[in-house]
């Protein structure tokens, strides 16, 4: 728990969050290896629903993770079928999981 508290205190994470509108967005590029294998995609963009700066802090610390387990998974399985990357993607940025 400190290490995630010094992780936000030293604004680190936040480098994955951009405002627009007033409201957080969680940005991450897709490593170059993983795009073709992901539709293209070269980010992932979503919305973190929330103006708050600590708020949007945590939650891009949890789509950070997530990020990573995807990534984890494609390096794993290089031969994973394109729409089970799709469907993993999917997952990954559909429903908030703090909603």
């Amino acid at each position: 728990m400190a290490q995630i508290a010094a992780t936000l205190s030293s604004g680190a994470v936040m480098q994955y969050a951009c405002r627009r509108a007033g409201t957080y967005h969680f940005r991450c590029r897709i490593p170059l290896r993983h795009q073709p294998v992901l539709g293209g995609k070269a980010e992932i963009y979503r919305s973190l629903e929330t103006s708050s700066p600590r708020d949007a802090a945590i939650r891009s610390i949890l789509l950070y993770v997530e990020n990573e387990r995807l990534f984890a998974a494609l390096d794993r399985e290089p031969g994973l079928p394109v729409d089970t990357a799709k469907q993993l993607m999917r997952d990954l940025v559909g429903p908030a999981a703090w909603a």
